[in-house]
Order: structure tokens, then sequence, then C-alpha cells
């Protein structure tokens, strides 16, 4: 069975009609459309843009999963691994995986699909010859038949609904109460870092295309805002000193780790940083031989360590007012995967120096020349962070008025955003959808400790058996009131024989101390 819709074609150069919920009307006129098949019916108004879309939905049919359904094995050994850290209490380790987990295996789970087909039609058209053009219409067909569905839309539930104890009935009702948890923070996490908030009306000044959130800062009034610098500090921790020799910065401002009056320091993220070194280990290693005697030789062997640092960056900055020529110019930031937007490379523009920022490899460009740095500088509005607002905003997660903020970088999960005038850094392409698991997977040994038993709240264990690390609900019934009894008698019976034992020792002591006192006399 064949569907058509009939469509406008239109001159690149004459204006035209198009569904009116997509755009703002400046002319209306009382024209439909009417597609025949599926009763599609849509009111076209005219408008005089530079640019539209149209489009028709055809649904034909729903498809509904059963969720019931049988669990991929990686994906059952991914859980369990989860399970393992989390009961082992290697938090960040769970959390790695999580976020891995979601890389792998999406945010949903898909339970319903609608097929069908969607038509859409692009058009451009210039402005300049909008107002003196006529409207001419002619009609195109287009069809699709049933054997040609494609997927319209979907729906689902969260991936961590299905982490119950229905679907894995092996494993400790309190772990999968965290493990779910876990997992939903991580697609939380997935969905905060990828949302832009920021102008998305295309009649402002200060619009900005790549947002995805409006932040109702399209018409605000501006601040005037000052820079004070940055500085790191470092706090080592298992050999951590030579991490610090690295990333620990002094505010070129004051060359000391404080800010100048009267700016005032503000912790942006604090990180934990971690590397693997050896070191070369030699000692004599010995076994039997020939019966009586022990041969030994000289070993050496590298043996890997694991050095730690905590990192708190801080920034400067003050809603004072300021003296005219203080402070910094901001001129953009780089790092090893990304460019500096102002300069378009890894470098910073004339007239600025490029200072460590975070521990990522980023670079932050400065300038103090205000006559020749000027012509490059950006407005500054800030940074803020997932755990630390921005003072210039009221301390709220987010940029001043005219303002849009833009990702400088994922911090251990964490994202460190810096604000800019809007209208700059937002050319070019749209951003990339940035995909978990946003931190470096942590320098921990697996075995390094080994839960054996999970109680729940009704006071029944969950035990890990034997090799295999399966988990296994203990029964009440397991062990009887005989073998219960029979376990405490032996276990006092024990200590009893030790108790005499000792008794017994000391007397014999004390018995061959006094004889040989008397033949001594």
């Amino acid at each position: 069975m064949m569907y058509k819709s009939q469509f406008l074609k239109i001159d690149p150069y004459d204006w035209f009609c198009c569904p009116g919920h997509f755009f703002q009307f400046q002319e209306k006129k009382n024209n439909y459309l009417n597609l025949p098949g599926k009763g599609f019916n849509f009111r076209c108004n005219c408008i005089y843009l530079s640019s539209f879309s149209s489009q028709v939905r055809s649904h034909l049919y729903t498809v509904n999963a059963y969720p019931d359904f049988t669990l991929n094995s990686h994906f059952a050994q991914q859980i369990g691994e989860i399970a393992d850290a989390t009961e082992n209490n290697q938090t960040r380790l769970a959390t790695y995986l999580s976020k891995k987990l979601i890389l792998d295996y999406g945010t949903h789970v898909i339970t319903s699909v609608d097929a069908g087909a969607i038509l859409v039609q692009a058009d451009y058209i210039k402005r300049s010859y909008v107002s003196n053009s006529q409207s001419e219409k002619s009609s195109v067909s287009a069809s699709s038949t049933q054997n040609n569905l494609v997927a319209i839309d979907r729906s689902g539930v969260p991936l961590h609904y299905f982490l119950n104890p229905s679907m894995f009935p092996d494993l400790p009702v309190p772990t999968l109460h965290k493990l779910a948890l876990s997992v939903q923070q991580a697609a939380v996490r997935y969905y905060n870092i990828n949302t832009i908030p920021g102008c998305v009306d295309p009649n402002s000044p200060n619009f900005n295309f790549q947002a995805n959130v409006n932040s109702k800062s399209c018409e605000e009034p501006a601040t005037n805002l000052t820079f004070g610098g940055v500085y790191q500090i470092c706090t080592p921790s298992a050999d951590g000193n030579v991490i610090c020799d690295e990333l620990a910065q002094k505010n070129p401002n004051t060359g000391d780790y404080t800010c100048r009056q009267p700016y005032t320091s503000f912790l942006l993220v604090s990180e934990t940083v971690e590397q693997v070194y050896s070191k070369s280990k030699c000692y004599k290693k010995c076994h039997s031989c020939w019966l009586v005697l022990d041969c030994c030789k000289h070993v050496c062997e590298n043996v890997y360590f694991v050095r730690k640092a905590q990192i708190n960056t801080y920034w400067c900055s003050t809603s004072q007012t300021v003296p005219q020529y203080s402070g910094y110019l901001f001129g953009g930031l780089f790092g090893p995967s990304f460019q500096n937007p102002l300069t378009k490379s890894h470098d910073c523009p004339p007239n600025y120096f490029a200072q460590t920022f975070l521990t990522n490899g980023m670079r932050i460009c400065l300038s103090n020349d205000y006559e020749a740095g000027t012509v490059s500088s950006v407005p500054f509005g800030g940074f803020f962070s997932c755990r630390s607002g921005n003072p210039l905003a009221g301390d709220q997660y987010r940029c001043p008025p005219q303002y849009s903020q833009h990702l400088a970088a994922i911090s251990d999960g964490c994202q460190v955003l810096y604000c800019v005038q809007s209208g700059e850094f937002t050319g070019g392409q749209l951003k990339p959808i940035h995909l978990p698991p946003f931190t470096r997977p942590p320098l921990v040994n697996m075995m390094a400790t080994n839960t054996v038993a999970v109680m729940t709240e009704c006071d029944r264990a969950w035990l890990r058996v034997g090799e295999t690390k399966k988990w296994r609900l203990s029964k009440p019934g397991e062990m009887s009131g005989g073998e219960k009894a029979g376990l405490v008698c032996g276990v006092m019976t024990f200590i009893a024989i030790v108790v005499a034992g000792i008794v017994i020792l000391v007397k014999r002591r004390r018995t061959f101390s006094n004889f040989g006192h008397r033949q001594g006399t």
C-alpha cells in the first residue's frame, strides 16, 4: 500500500510556507496542506527566514519488548565486577566501572519502538530577495512502502531499574541497592556533562547556537568583572613529591599561593593524582638442598608502587571595584586534546603567557600587558565546577548575565567550566558528545580486600562460595539446633583443654623450681 504526501517546492529566491509551530510568524495566510493516506493535515504560514525545515511523520506500528529477557553474559560480568568493587569499599573503582557500563550499554533499556517513516524537506533562501519576490508553489510527491519502515520513536526505562533481585538473584540485595545507585549517578553525570546552557533565541545578540538548554540570559544586563589569576596547592602522600614538583603553581600576580588584595581565593576543584612507579628490590632467596644444606642466591626484581597527591586549584576574583589596569586579561585555554578557540592552535595569543591549569596538561593564557594584550582578550566571567559555584553569579552553578559557559575539562568525573561573554567562542562546529567514563581507572589492587559475607536487614547472610566468588544466601535450616549445640560444645571443650594445659604447665614449672631449690640447700 502506497502513501503519498504533497510537499511545496520552494524557489530559493521566493518566500514560502512552512509548519506554523516551527517559526515565529511575520505574515499569515490561510493555506492548508492535505496529505492523503494517513490523513496528515497541518497549516502553512508564510514567513521570511534564511532557512527552514518541514517534517511529516507517518506512524504505522508500535513494537513492545517483553522486559523479562535473558541478560547478556558480558553485561552480567560487568555487574559482578561493580558489585565486588562496591563490597570491597573500592568506591572510585565502582564509579569508574559504572560509567563504563553506561558507555557500553547506554542509559536506558528500550521497551517500545514506533515504526513508520519520516519525510523531511530543508530549504534555504536569501533574505535580500524575500520582499520583492513572488510566491510560486508547485507540488512534488514522496512515497514509502510498508516494507521500508524505520524506527521513528523509541521509549524505555532507565538501565538501573533492571538492577534488582529478580534480574540478579545471585547478588546480595544491599549490594544491588548500592550498585543501582552508582549506575544511576553515572547516567545523570553523562547527561549533565553534555548539557550546554545558553541563549537559544536566534533573534538575541547573545544567541549561542551550540546551547541545548535555555539559560534565560538572552536579555539580562551585562556585568563588569575582573580576574586576579590562578594557583594550585599540592599536598603529597605516598611518595607524591614528584607530582607536586610538576603541578604545584604559584599565582604569578603575587609569586605565592595567594591572591592580591582586593581579590579573594575560591577553590575550584580538588583532584587526586596517581602515578605508578617501580623500584628495584634485591633479596636473598634460599631453599633446601643436599638434605641438610641451604642453597641461596641473590635475586633482584622490580616492585611497583603508587604515588599520590591532592591538587587544589584556586582562582582569584572580586565583586568590588578595582583600580584600572589591575588583574589579568584572559586569552583562552588550550590542552593536549583541544585548541585555543582564540588562536585556533595549541598556544596563546601574542603578549600572553601560558600557566599550568588543572592536572590534565591544560594551560591558561594570561596577560597584564593592557596596551598590547587587550586586542586579543576576551571578557571573562569566572569559573565554576560541579562542586563549586561561581562567586560572580551569586555562588550559583552558572555564568553571570550575558556570559555563556564553556567546558574546560572533566576532572575525575566533575565538570570544570569557564564563562566568557556571549558570542565569543560560539563559532565553528557543534560541540561533540562527551562519552563516559570521564575518569582515569583507579590504580588499585583488585585483591586488596576480599569481602566474604554481607548481612541483610533480616540478619541473613550472603556468603561468597569458594574460589568461584559467587554469592549464595545462607538458609536458616542449613545448621540444625543439634549441630549448633555441638559446635558450641566443641568450641567450649577446646577452650577448656587449652586452659587446663596452661594450668598444668605452670604447676610443673613451680614443682621443678622448688625441687631444685631444696637440692641446692
